[in-house]
């Protein structure tokens, strides 16, 4: 039969394939230790019934069982009263000290007892990690033959395993509305075999099987003689539980210490009736750890090697070393090896919701269950349902519509959403879901009096089901469950109706009592609206004592210290009965397991549960009015969250566009309308124009995602109206509209801004644009000069601002720079700016970051601040935002805590304060990852370029709009105190310029020649470099009057020429070359003019150039009718474009260069040979 099975698994195509030795051994310890306790697995009201059955004393054994078969159809319990001849049989022979007969005559069923036990062992070691189970069986019972009982049924082998099953779940201690189901019917007796062989036991199954419900049972009723009185535990063994939650955080030192522990408790028992058990809770999440803590399970789960202190070795030397065995061993040494084995060993239980690898699971027997079938969740639902409370026309209602609700589940779990759509895993909805969705519906129609109504069941739908934006569970179930409107009004089933109704229900029961909150959100909008929504709450929560927690994404704080810690503050909030939100903590979310199951122990009217992680958990005290919400992107939830996790919670999908009213949806279509036609180009304003081609709104509003729209017209309406109980028709929509998108167009890029004249928005570009370049985003000097003029004197008119941009972060010396040039507006030495730039990568712990804000905040003497300063700037910068933004996330919330913290003190303070986040985004990813606007008190901006602008080498931007480049270098003028410096300008071209030129001679010397003699005029002589500028301006006017394009706007064709702008970085730094690419082809067509014969160096006034000569090449230059170059003459005559590569000409004989010795001697031969001609 053995192999038989072995054979059978091996042809398995999944794990169960992996068998060996080990499983025929584990296979016949089982049989022979459920041989010997037989006895003990009997219903004992069926054993009770002997005394009714007519047996004489008189008869053998033989004959009495030979009399009870004769006699079986009239008493249908004889298998039973076979049991109780058989323990007479043993126990005379026990007083004889005579051998029973193996083959004894003894029959469960008309199945003796040897083929009994096998059956039962066949069902542990190999049938109960199986999914097709029937399959087996069958080929099962065609290998018992003589002398084992022969089965001709298969479903025998099913009928007699849940009935063993159902004997020992029937001794354990359960609560009330515990679903006797066939998962926990079967992984309660697993456990329970297990433990009693110290055999390590995996149960793999999916969320909501029963697992951790079956390791709680089973650690409160196996208590050996403690057990009640006529319990059959008494006469098994005592145990305790150590529990090990596994995480990403596990190490092989705290698995190989929970083994100590148990193997040091068990032997200082001493007592063979006590067993310490090892439970690794979740330990599939332990694979994933960096530090491969699972790889000590292997020694330690060897039957030899269980405890010994050489695994420890492993974790240094990763190989076992084994135990010294003597060749030679005396009985005496065996027995008492065996016996120091044994008080060793310790039981092992793993709980996973996946298979583990092979080489771990072998070494135990594995337990693997499936999706429940349609008859078992209907079973499951019926134990739920059960209530001394529930009234009971409600209760049979219920019940009558289980198994539409079963098939609904079913229905839903099997296809219910798109996962391609949605994003979200298919087993995203679990078992737990379902179970507690009966729990309400029992509690709902008891609080309404009523039978299940539509109302009822939408709501309890949407609180059970609910966190998908994309999915509609509701319908699915009313397809299946057809119910009766009703004449009662539901419960509220709106999306804040239903947070409402999880946060303000107190009930204790079973049925009543809610889960706890997962809220899938957009840039921790779910945040916000739970702080700024006082109705979602209780009457008696005040909403200041609701505890937030964010996480820490500072490297140094995803160590274990700070997850205790934080651990530490949950405990706190759980034994206050105070409200706490959860953010970033997804390496902590597996030590709430427990509290999640929400499978309290109580004692004296208190409720306990473990709390901690690893080997450091602790019993901890739950406040009645406790609540937890756990609030996460759904990105996040989607990739990082274990499936255990979503299905302990009750989930519902909250963003900002959820919670709007009537009117807020229409302004925020509206202002989702303005965004689109702002980005969109009108493809009949932008022919002609070189452009990348349509732009997406996150090209033009940087952050911008989904979400944003809605949250701005979230956070207009609460700033504009800040009594929520305002009704819509009292609502200016078109003032909340246009605040609204002032507050989109702070986070517009400038290129964005100018494009608006070719978009869908083009009749209203004039007054988006003067709108624009009033907010004062030019620079971060004009904006931080524009705020610090609008703060008020006091910590609570601080002012929060998140800025991002395109250029590189400020160094030292931009700060320095940067409050120079604030000073200088100042009157007064007290009034001087403090200014203190921190980069948000420097700290590697929250405590850092915190304890810097601290010192800013509180004028503490470790930050350098000026005696009488009286404004405070703090600079936060970050580089490569989009990679960072929970790190940027978490020094944001925690900057706002100090500030809360602050005002709560009512401290008085000399200065102001302005903190600015600066993020630097690249141009790549802009609009995708980052989100910028954050609501609430931050203000947020896009500043293009944070430095200061140059007014000696560019104007303001709103200056350049329709305006050629040839008219900026017309007039040296003063613009903004300062004088616009053509010369500079020209000295940023001039090396491109001589780049693109080509000698003739090819004399490769010259081009450096050239080089140098061409800037030392252009810095020494002034006349020079004025006349120079304006053969430049002429040949660029000529350029412009000559342009076939129909918009000659340079500006404009900069904004549309996205690959430019992301290339340069900047708009500026676009802006920039391209200025420097309109000027650079025709100054190398005037030097390459200049230069011809070496003309240039008779523009050096020195020993070997008279002075006449110098004065006459500077004559000749400045006169525009003597040296004549016009733009057509230098364009190419195919592209109609300056030339790429400009040649210098020479006169001299066959290609050698001519050095001239009289200033533009080649035009002075032209003109004398044209006049004589």
């Amino acid at each position: 039969v053995l192999a038989g099975a072995q054979n059978y698994m091996r042809e398995r195509k999944d794990e169960c394939s992996f068998v060996s030795l080990r499983d025929v051994e584990r296979a016949m310890r089982v049989m022979l230790w459920f041989y010997s306790n037989i006895r003990h697995f009997e219903p004992k009201q069926e054993i009770s019934m002997q005394k009714n059955i007519p047996v004489s004393p008189f008869m053998d054994i033989d004959e009495q069982i030979d009399f009870l078969y004769y006699f079986r159809e009239d008493y249908s319990n004889n298998d039973l009263i076979e049991n109780s001849l058989l323990e007479e049989n043993f126990s005379s022979c026990s007083s004889s000290h005579e051998t029973p007969d193996p083959y004894l005559r003894s029959f469960i069923h008309g199945i003796d007892y040897i083929s009994y036990s096998l059956i039962i062992s066949l069902s542990i070691c190999y049938r109960a990690r199986l999914q097709e189970r029937d399959v087996f069986d069958k080929s099962m019972i065609h290998l018992f033959r003589y002398p084992l009982t022969q089965i001709d049924d298969y479903t025998v082998i099913h009928a007699e395993v849940n009935r063993r099953q159902q004997v020992i779940l029937n001794e354990m201690i359960l609560r009330p509305n515990i679903a006797k189901n066939a998962a926990l019917r079967e992984n309660v007796f697993m456990m329970f075999v297990c433990i009693e062989l110290k055999i390590p036991l995996f149960v793999i199954g999916k969320p909501g099987s029963s697992k951790s419900l079956a390791k709680s049972i089973i650690s409160n009723s196996m208590q050996g003689n403690r057990c009640p009185d006529g319990s059959i535990l008494q006469n098994f063994k005592q145990i305790q539980i150590m529990s090990y939650q596994c995480s990403q955080l596990s190490t092989a030192d705290g698995i190989i210490g929970v083994f100590k522990s148990c193997r040091t408790l068990q032997r200082k028992t001493g007592s063979n009736k006590f067993t310490a058990c090892v439970v690794l809770d979740e330990v599939g999440l332990a694979e994933d750890s960096p530090l491969l803590p699972l790889k000590v399970l292997h020694p330690l789960l060897e039957d030899n090697d269980y405890g010994s202190d050489e695994i420890e070795k492993v974790v240094e030397q990763d190989e076992i070393v084994p135990k010294h065995i003597p060749d030679v061993m005396t009985e005496e040494e065996k027995s008492k090896a065996e016996s120091d084995d044994m008080m060793n060993r310790v039981a092992f239980i793993g709980i996973s919701n996946w298979s583990l690898d092979p080489a771990k699971m072998n070494r135990g027997i594995m337990v693997a269950r499936g999706d429940p079938d349609i008859d078992e969740l209907v079973a499951s639902a019926k134990g739920i349902c059960e209530s001394k409370n529930t009234r009971g026309a409600i209760q049979r209602n219920i019940e009558k519509k289980i198994k539409h609700l079963s098939k609904a589940y079913h229905r839903l779990t099997s296809c219910g959403f798109d996962k391609t759509n949605s994003g979200m895993r298919q087993d995203y909805y679990g078992l737990r879901d379902f179970y507690s969705l009966i729990k309400m519906l029992v509690f709902l129609c008891t609080q309404y009096e009523t039978v299940l109504i539509r109302p009822i069941l939408h709501h309890a739908v949407k609180r059970n089901f609910g966190g998908l934006s994309d999915a509609n569970p509701v319908q699915i179930f009313e397809e299946v469950v057809r119910l009766p409107k009703g004449d009662k009004q539901g419960p509220d089933s709106s999306p804040l109706g239903l947070i409402r109704a999880n946060l303000t229900n107190l009930s204790r029961s079973f049925h009543g009592e809610t889960r706890y909150l997962l809220l899938l959100t957009e840039n921790y909008a779910a945040l916000d609206i739970l702080t700024d929504s006082p109705h979602l709450w209780p009457k008696h929560q005040d909403i200041q004592d609701i505890r937030v927690i964010f996480g820490s994404s500072f490297p140094s704080d995803q160590h274990y210290s700070a997850v205790c810690r934080n651990i530490n503050r949950i405990k706190v909030c759980m034994e206050s009965g105070k409200t706490i939100i959860l953010l970033n903590l997804e390496n902590l979310y597996e030590s709430l397991y427990d509290a999640l199951n929400q499978y309290y122990m109580e004692m004296n009217n208190q409720r306990y549960v473990d709390l901690g992680l690893g080997t450091h958990r602790m019993k901890c005290r739950v406040h009645n009015n406790f609540k937890l919400i756990v609030v996460a992107d759904t990105e996040t939830v989607r990739e990082r969250f274990p499936t255990p996790l979503i299905n302990r919670l009750e989930k519902h999908f909250l963003t900002m566009s959820t919670v709007l009213t009537e009117v807020g949806v229409v302004i925020s279509k509206q202002l989702v309308d303005w965004a689109n036609k702002f980005s969109t180009l009108d493809k009949n304003r932008i022919f002609g124009f070189q452009t990348r081609g349509n732009f997406t709104v996150g090209d033009c509003f940087i952050g911008f995602h989904d979400d944003t729209p809605p949250s701005i017209v979230f956070h207009v309406m609460k700033e504009m109206y800040p009594d929520d109980s305002t009704p819509d028709t009292e609502v200016d929509t078109a003032a909340v509209l246009e605040r609204c998108q002032t507050l989109l167009l702070r986070m517009a890029t400038t290129d964005a801004v100018l494009r608006v004249k070719n978009s869908l928005l083009s009749l209203q570009s004039g007054d988006i644009i003067a709108e624009y370049f009033k907010l004062h985003l030019s620079s971060l000097e004009e904006y931080l000069r524009h705020v610090l003029s609008s703060i008020s004197n006091d910590v609570t008119g601080s002012h929060l601002t998140l800025a991002t941009t395109h250029s590189r972060l400020l160094t030292d010396r931009d700060v320095d720079q940067l409050r120079h040039r604030l000073s200088t507006d100042t009157e007064t030495e007290t009034d001087r700016i403090e200014i203190t730039s921190l980069s948000l990568q420097q700290f590697q712990t929250e405590l850092q970051y915190t304890r810097e804000i601290q010192r800013f905040l509180r004028g503490d003497a470790s930050i350098e601040r000026r005696e009488g300063s009286h404004k405070k700037i703090l600079l936060i910068q970050c580089e490569r935002g989009a990679d960072n933004a929970k790190l940027i996330a978490c020094a944001r919330h925690k900057t706002v805590d100090e500030l809360k913290d602050l005002r709560e003190e009512k401290r008085e303070f000399n200065f102001e304060v302005c903190l600015v986040f600066l993020i630097q985004l690249s141009r790549e990813v802009h609009g995708s990852k980052f989100v910028s606007f954050c609501g609430g008190e931050w203000t947020t901006v896009h500043i293009d370029d944070i430095r200061s602008l140059d007014y000696k080498e560019l104007p303001p931007i709103s200056e350049l709009i329709d305006k050629p480049i040839y008219q900026l270098f017309e007039d040296e003028r003063e613009e903004f105190g300062v004088t616009i410096s053509r010369s500079i300008r020209l000295q940023q071209c001039v090396q491109s310029a001589v780049s693109r030129l080509v000698d003739t001679n090819g004399s490769e010397k010259r081009t450096l020649i050239r080089l140098q003699q061409f800037i030392q005029l252009m810095e020494r002589n002034e006349t020079f470099s004025q006349t120079l500028c304006q053969r430049l301006i002429t040949l660029m006017r000529e350029q412009y009057e000559s342009s076939n394009e129909p918009n000659n706007n340079w500006l404009l064709q900069t904004a549309n020429c996205g690959e430019d702008i992301q290339s340069s970085g900047t708009f500026r730094k676009a802006i920039n070359l391209r200025i420097n690419n309109t000027i650079t082809p025709l100054l190398a067509e005037l030097i390459a003019c200049l230069d011809r014969n070496g003309n240039l160096e008779l523009a050096l006034y020195n020993e070997e150039v008279p002075e006449c000569l110098f004065n006459l090449w500077q004559d000749i230059f400045r006169d525009e009718r003597l040296l004549v170059l016009q733009y057509r003459d230098i364009v190419s005559p195919l592209t109609l474009l300056p030339r790429r590569r400009v040649p210098v000409l020479s006169d001299g004989a066959g290609g050698q260069y001519f050095k001239a010795h009289f200033p533009f001697s080649w035009m002075i031969n032209q003109s004398t040979s044209q006049i004589l001609s």
